[in-house]
């Protein structure tokens, strides 16, 4: 994360420091272009205002403006939350992502700042030279937990509590509501020796039906092809694997699902 820093006082600048991963951070004001015009600036809000992945900066008061980023940003991943037992905006709700050595935690906020500024509601992720995110976990108010794997850089999702991950049109309209994909509690659960996973796609399709480990391994994969839109069931035998918890991940043309799964010896 970079940090700006606004300034309330008449005839005084703005600062914008860069995060140089080490520790440290570097004033960039000149570069960016805040020495020109923009003081005695009450409030700022990130966006992605223009949709090419990286953020951008509106600043408030009575000399602010709008900063497009035009820097090389790398990768990203932007995941906007709502909730169904949490309030509809998912206040408060955090998600957390993985992706190589980077650990990144940010939290969905009504408001920051002199003014009541308003970061754009989807959380964003650099992750610069990742191509992948290992892992989102995303906590809702209430307790419930939600953990997906694998997820490809460069692309936005909307997280419905306990609906699963789904993906957003790339100009950031209301996505279609997506043919329901049904991904039933596995059975038993807990299990010994083999679980029967039951799924129905909805709508014919491609589904890759995969077991994670709480570390983000995959430990299995159960199905990858294309399914017609009824029930299917499957077997899994995972006597060769130790006793624990593991994460349900399903795939499809739509987004992603998860059903968590634990194994008892």
């Amino acid at each position: 994360l970079d940090l700006f820093i606004t300034s309330v006082y008449e005839g005084r600048q703005p600062y914008l420091y860069h995060n140089e991963a080490d520790g440290t951070f570097t004033n960039v004001n000149y570069p960016a272009g805040f020495h020109m015009n923009c003081y005695n600036s009450w409030g700022a809000a990130w966006c992605d205002y223009d949709h090419d992945g990286d953020l951008d900066i509106a600043v408030g008061g009575n000399h602010g403006g709008l900063y497009q980023n035009n820097g090389d940003a790398g990768h990203y991943l932007q995941v906007e939350m709502r909730g169904v037992d949490a309030n509809r905006f998912a206040f408060g709700c955090r998600a957390e992502a993985h992706a190589g050595d980077l650990h990144m935690l940010r939290q969905v906020q009504s408001g920051m700042g002199t003014g009541g500024c308003q970061n754009m509601m989807a959380l964003h992720f650099g992750l610069g030279e990742n191509e992948t995110v290992d892992s989102l976990i995303v906590s809702w108010l209430g307790g419930d937990v939600e953990r997906y794997f694998d997820l490809p850089a460069d692309q936005r999702y909307i997280a419905v509590q306990g609906e699963g991950l789904l993906n957003a049109p790339p100009d950031r309209s209301e996505p279609e509501p997506p043919a329901k994909f049904r991904l039933d509690p596995p059975c038993p659960n807990p299990f010994n020796s083999s679980v029967m996973i039951r799924f129905a796609p909805g709508a014919p399709g491609e589904v890759t039906i995969a077991v994670y480990d709480l570390a983000g391994r995959r430990v299995a994969v159960l199905a990858d092809g294309c399914f017609t839109a009824a029930t299917h069931s499957l077997t899994w035998d995972a006597s060769a694997l130790s006793a624990g918890s593991y994460i349900v991940q399903a795939r499809f043309e739509g987004g992603l699902v998860t059903q968590n799964l634990t194994s008892v010896k």
